[in-house]
C-alpha cells in the first residue's frame, strides 16, 4: 500500500475506469480488473447506483483517468448488416475515424442466453424451440468469459487499434444445446427450424412486439423484440459465428467455457 501511494504521488500510478459495474458484464469485469490489476495500476469502478457495486472491487476505487478506449460489441458482417450489430457496426465506425488508440471487443452470441431468453418460450410454442439457424453451427461464448475480456482490455492488454473476436471454443448446433439442456431437466422438446420470413410472421401474428423500448412484452414469454429474436438465428444461418479464436485465452489465461459449464 505504501508503494503504490508513493506511485500515486510521483505520477506513476495508472489509473483505469470501468463503467456500468453493475450490469451482467460490468460485474464480473470489475471482479476480474481487480485480481488482475498490477500494484501501480488502480481499478475506478463506476455505476448509476453505488448499492449495486459489489463490495469488494468498490474498495479498490479511485478517482477516474482515461485509457485506450474499450467498447465490446457483437460480431460483424461485412455486407448487409443484420438487425443486432447495425448500431455496433455504427460505433466501430467512429472509433476507428476518430483518432483514439482503441481496442474493439465484438462477442459471439451468449450461450447464456438460450436458457435465459429463449428456453422459457419453448412451452409457448407447443414444446417446440422454433429457430430460424438452418443447422449452421456457431461458436457460443460464455457472457462471462466476455466480461473477462472486457477487463483485460481495458486495463490495456490487448494491442493497440486491434479487433478481438470473443467465441466459445468450438462450434455447435442449436439443436445439439437444447438437447443437452433437456438431458439435464427431463424437459421433451422438439427442435424445429423454420425460413426466416416464416418465423417472423409467426412471432408477429401473436403479438411480439418490434421495439424493446415501447413494446409490451407482459402476454408473452418471449422477451426479444422481433428483430432481436429474428437475427440471432440469421447470425448463425448466415455464417457469422462460425470461426472460432484465442481471444479468450489469449487475453485472461483461462480456457474459454464449453457450454456443458
Amino acid at each position: 500500500m505504501q508503494r503504490a501511494l508513493s506511485q500515486l504521488a510521483n505520477g506513476k500510478t495508472k489509473k483505469f475506469v470501468l463503467t456500468g459495474a453493475d450490469g451482467n458484464l460490468g460485474r464480473v469485469a470489475a471482479d476480474f480488473m481487480v485480481d488482475i490489476a498490477k500494484p501501480e495500476e488502480q481499478v475506478v469502478i463506476t455505476s448509476y447506483d453505488l448499492e449495486t457495486l459489489p463490495a469488494e472491487p468498490l474498495s479498490a476505487s479511485s478517482a477516474p483517468a482515461t485509457r485506450p478506449l474499450s467498447v465490446p460489441v457483437e460480431t460483424d458482417v461485412e455486407e448487409e448488416i443484420p438487425f443486432l450489430p447495425r448500431d455496433h457496426h455504427f460505433i466501430e465506425k467512429i472509433m476507428m475515424e476518430s483518432g483514439l488508440d482503441y481496442n474493439i471487443q465484438r462477442n459471439w452470441l451468449y450461450m447464456d442466453n438460450i436458457p435465459t431468453l429463449f428456453a422459457p418460450s419453448w412451452k409457448f410454442c407447443g414444446n417446440k424451440w422454433l429457430s430460424n439457424s438452418h443447422d449452421v453451427p456457431g461458436a457460443y461464448v460464455a457472457r462471462e468469459d466476455c466480461s473477462r475480456v472486457f477487463a483485460a482490455l481495458i486495463l490495456g492488454r490487448g494491442e493497440p487499434n486491434k479487433v478481438y473476436d470473443a467465441t466459445g471454443p468450438e462450434l455447435v448446433q442449436q439443436k445439439d444445446l437444447m438437447e443437452w439442456m433437456c438431458q439435464q431437466t427431463g424437459y421433451k422438446c422438439e427442435y424445429v427450424d423454420m425460413p426466416d420470413e416464416e418465423l417472423t410472421k409467426w412471432w408477429l401474428d401473436r403479438g411480439l412486439p418490434t421495439d424493446m423500448a415501447t413494446g409490451d412484452f407482459s402476454q408473452l414469454p418471449m422477451k426479444l423484440c422481433i428483430g432481436d429474436a429474428i437475427c440471432c438465428g440469421e447470425m448463425l444461418g448466415n455464417g457469422a459465428m462460425i470461426n472460432t479464436s484465442d481471444t479468450v485465452e489469449k487475453l485472461t489465461g483461462r480456457k474459454p467455457l464449453h457450454f456443458q459449464q
